[in-house]
């Protein structure tokens, strides 16, 4: 069963992967899609940030390390 760590860690690398596509191309960048989808994590990693006592860094090697 995965730990909401990784399924987290999965839902931050697609995010990451619809900004750079979305970016990929000058012509066709949507400058308001990325700061959606920024904004998400923006606004709403704080506090579950805060209830781990971690970064994110800390989060993504404990879910590669099998402790989420």
């Amino acid at each position: 069963m995965r730990t909401h760590v990784e399924i987290f860690g999965d839902l931050l690398d697609r995010s990451i992967e619809q900004i750079a596509a979305v970016a990929a191309d000058a012509r066709d960048f949507d400058a308001a899609r990325i700061s959606r989808l920024a904004d998400i994590w923006d606004n709403n990693t704080l506090p579950c940030r805060g209830g781990r006592g971690r970064g994110c860094a800390g989060w993504r090697s404990a879910a590669l390390a099998g402790r989420g």
